[in-house]
């Protein structure tokens, strides 16, 4: 298994990318396109160059990247796994993410897309859509800016609008798997 670092928020990035890739393997077996940006705003307030950075890091990239690397994942029987948003279907009061949505909406639409053409090659393309992540960035950009006021409200929203009752954590990103059983209804238990 091979690691590298790259920066896809630039127009050649990519490709740069891809290349730096096949010059390690010409077997890709897992494609997860995970790089993004959000910029929260209204409409009004959204500019183009916000616009801008969110559709190539958000939908550009992963787009250029899977047809980069589509040979190595036809070559391997591979998948792609494109990181979404629940911010692309579902919309919180009070928190305009008219673009953001957009750019989550495009790689759902892209997800579907290319499962259907790549399918037959033996190439399976999903998506991945979380809700809240609890990470640094989402302490700092999103959680910081707010007052008192606003980040108990934010706290009580998360308690009555997520069926957890809580903001998720990147671990269970990673690996999607029960922290601990779910409890038996009562009456259920088997008794010996």
């Amino acid at each position: 298994m091979h690691t590298l670092a790259a920066d896809l928020s630039e127009p050649d990035a990519a490709a740069t990318t891809a290349r730096r890739i096949l010059t390690l393997t010409d077997r890709v077996e897992t494609l997860v396109n995970n790089a993004g940006t959000a910029h929260f705003g209204s409409l009004e307030t959204t500019t183009a160059e916000s616009f801008d950075a969110m559709w190539q890091l958000n939908v550009k990239a992963p787009f250029l990247l899977s047809q980069a690397l589509l040979n190595p994942l036809i070559l391997a029987g591979g998948s792609i796994i494109n990181i979404s948003s629940y911010w692309a279907h579902k919309m919180t009061a009070g928190r305009n993410s008219a673009a953001y949505s957009a750019t989550r909406g495009a790689i759902n639409s892209m997800t579907r897309a290319l499962a259907s053409e790549l399918g037959p090659s033996g190439v399976r393309v999903n998506a991945i859509a979380p809700g809240a992540v609890h990470t640094p960035t989402y302490e700092h950009a999103y959680l910081g800016p707010m007052s008192p006021q606003q980040r108990d409200a934010h706290d009580q929203h998360v308690r009555t609008a997520y069926p957890l009752a809580r903001i998720g954590s990147p671990e269970e990103i990673a690996e999607p798997r029960p922290t601990s059983p779910p409890p038996e209804p009562d009456g259920q238990r088997e008794r010996s």
